[in-house]
């Protein structure tokens, strides 16, 4: 009896325990609307070319009239490489959050002395040999254009952004997951882009599956392809 008069069990305690149920619905209802994910297809047109694969498309979040920004978590990914492979750097283009640890392993059969001048994340390693590998995390966003001091044809690109919600467009469209709902700066960045920074869209998602167009009213040049491998011979007949 203590028992069922602690839980008040009868029509009384029925109505009590109702109450309780909807309380903690209600409160889940509003829990879940406040991180609610959603799915996102944009579509980027253009004037010229007609394809951009390859190119970089991140949301970066912005506080809207009221001051309140998306709550996001912004933590860097465990880590990223970009290699010295074939006297080329692989990948080509890269993103990354700041924060993130990226690895720069020479798997080439020659040394290479890798470098940066740009702002906020220059670094400069001398040589350094097969089978040898350097790190960095990059905390400042920006682009990095990445090269080396001996071969003077390897390139490439670094992208540090303030957002997970990033991706690269494949016949200029991409499918950017679990962004919660709320207002975004929307831009764009490819190396083909003079001068080189991102071109950015205002946009405000909402708690469902949208398509987005991005337009773009300048002219685009051709997205880059990575340069080619440019073999030299020294005056002994040697290659470097």
């Amino acid at each position: 009896m203590e028992t069922a008069d602690r839980f008040q069990i009868g029509p009384e305690g029925d109505a009590r325990w109702q109450r309780v149920v909807l309380a903690l619905a209600l409160l889940l209802s509003l829990f879940c609307a406040n991180v609610m994910a959603v799915t996102i297809t944009l579509n980027t047109t253009q004037k010229s070319p007609p394809d951009l694969t390859g190119a970089v498309l991140f949301l970066t979040a912005q506080a809207d009239a009221l001051g309140n920004a998306v709550e996001s978590e912004n933590q860097p990914a465990a880590g990223a490489e970009i290699a010295q492979r074939n006297r080329q750097f692989a990948p080509y283009i890269t993103v990354v959050q700041t924060g993130t640890e990226v690895t720069f392993p020479n798997q080439d059969n020659v040394a290479h002395h890798v470098y940066s001048f740009s702002s906020g994340n220059a670094f400069e390693w001398p040589l350094y040999a097969p089978g040898d590998s350097r790190k960095k995390i990059f905390s400042e966003p920006g682009l990095v254009t990445i090269g080396c001091n001996i071969h003077d044809w390897m390139l490439s690109y670094l992208l540090i952004v303030d957002t997970p919600y990033y991706g690269f467009l494949e016949d200029n469209r991409v499918e950017i997951a679990d962004v919660p709902p709320g207002k975004y700066r929307m831009s764009l960045w490819y190396p083909g882009l003079k001068p080189a920074k991102p071109i950015h869209s205002e946009v405000r998602l909402l708690d469902e599956q949208q398509t987005l167009s991005f337009v773009v009213e300048k002219k685009l040049r051709k997205l880059r392809s990575q340069p080619n491998a440019v073999v030299r011979k020294s005056g002994s007949g040697g290659r470097y």
